[in-house]
């Protein structure tokens, strides 16, 4: 992925370590650069986590981008990693998310899903209100709709989620 369209190209390297007293796996990532004659870290993420997935992503006005998913127990947090005049910069969901479900008199509670095609990403929520206590979703699950410009993200579309590929 040439994330500064330099002609060279960063590598975007996902790992698992395991704690051999805790048995706690942690995952992370490291966008590595090809700078001069060597690599360089330009950034890095490192959590406790089930699985860290990384997806080439392009935004809406054709920067190269990358899609980070991390899944925790029932919660999937994710952000955008893009080159941003000399520096990865991080654009990260829950801001968005959360914006949207405080418009609508919802909480996030977890069990979101999120998945993407070429240019959007799309994040399931169940519907959880103000007065649940977390356990059952109480009010009908969302599908956010997010598109990245290249500099932030952008929530194009907001619907109610029915039927088997809700996050219920």
């Amino acid at each position: 992925l040439d994330f500064n369209k330099d002609g060279r190209a960063e590598r975007i390297l996902t790992y698992a370590l395991t704690n051999s007293e805790t048995n706690v796996v942690t995952e992370g990532y490291i966008v590595a650069g090809n700078v001069g004659d060597g690599w360089t870290v330009l950034a890095s993420s490192e959590t406790p986590s089930d699985s860290v997935v990384v997806t080439k992503f392009t935004a809406t006005n054709g920067t190269p981008s990358a899609l980070v998913v991390e899944k925790n127990g029932s919660d999937t947090n994710w952000h955008v990693l893009t080159w941003n005049i000399d520096m990865i910069k991080t654009y990260n969901g829950v801001p968005a998310r959360d914006g949207v479900l405080r418009s609508r008199g919802l909480v996030f509670h977890g069990g979101n899903v999120v998945t993407h095609t070429a240019t959007n990403i799309v994040e399931t929520v169940p519907g959880y209100t103000k007065d649940s206590d977390g356990t059952f979703p109480d009010a009908q699950p969302i599908m956010i709709t997010y598109s990245f410009s290249g500099n932030a993200l952008v929530v194009k579309k907001v619907e109610e989620s029915v039927g088997p590929d809700s996050a219920l």
